[in-house]
C-alpha cells in the first residue's frame, strides 16, 4: 500500500538556541488543482506536525507544497 499526500507548509516555528535550536513544522492538505483526489472522495483533510533540528527546518519554505509518501512498514 502506498498513498501520496500533497501538503502545504502552513507554519514554521523556531525555538531554542545554539545546539538545541529546533524548528516546528506543520503541514496541511493542499487543495489546489484537485490534488489528493486519489485518496479523498470529498474535501481531503490531513495535518502533519513534527519538530526537527534547526538546520533541517531551514530547508523548508513556508507556503511551499510538499509530497509525503505513506507506506506500510
Amino acid at each position: 500500500m502506498e498513498t501520496m499526500l500533497k501538503m502545504r507548509l502552513v507554519s514554521k516555528t523556531l525555538s531554542g538556541g545554539g545546539e538545541y535550536a529546533q524548528c516546528g513544522l506543520q503541514f496541511a492538505t493542499d487543495y489546489a488543482d484537485g490534488r489528493n483526489k486519489e485518496w479523498a472522495s470529498a474535501t481531503p483533510v490531513a495535518d502533519i506536525k513534527f519538530t526537527v533540528k534547526d538546520e533541517i527546518g531551514e530547508q523548508f519554505e513556508l507556503g511551499a507544497a510538499y509530497t509525503f509518501t505513506v507506506t506500510e512498514s
